[in-house]
């Protein structure tokens, strides 16, 4: 972890906003390899940041995308195991499964992609764990 002081929590009262929406315009203009590199450096710079969860989803669904599943899922792990109370959680659980099953893992997507099921009944992010489930039997996984 980074050292304690004021280097480490960035500037007196700086939330990283400006750091962050740097960061996640480099991830909407597709720039991935930038928008990793961005978002690693604001962890690092804002430990106390309101935006961390968001920014630890946006570092994993960068590299999801960037097809770096290895590391995805263990960034979207991080948000699960980091950030409990975030509203990013149903999402990166959901990706989590996504990501097993990009790395066929079969058990491990079924069991990720069931947990959002129980978790999160009658939701957007369960009713997308129940067709990638249903998919993955039709692919005979």
């Amino acid at each position: 972890p980074p050292a304690a002081g004021p280097v480490a929590a960035g500037p007196t009262g700086d939330s990283g906003q400006e750091a962050y929406k740097q960061a996640f315009n480099l991830l909407k203009e597709r720039r991935y390899e930038q928008a990793i590199g961005a978002f690693r450096r604001f962890l690092e710079s804002y430990p106390n940041s309101p935006y961390r969860a968001n920014a630890q989803y946006w570092l994993a669904e960068a590299n999801y995308v960037s097809r770096n599943y290895p590391v995805a899922a263990t960034e979207f792990r991080k948000v699960i195991e980091e950030y409990g109370d975030s509203g990013k959680l149903p999402d990166a659980s959901l990706k989590l499964g996504f990501t097993y099953y990009e790395m066929g893992q079969w058990d491990k997507a079924r069991e990720a992609l069931k947990a959002v099921q129980k978790r999160y009944p009658n939701s957007t992010v369960s009713r997308l764990a129940a067709q990638r489930l249903q998919r993955m039997t039709q692919e005979g996984h």
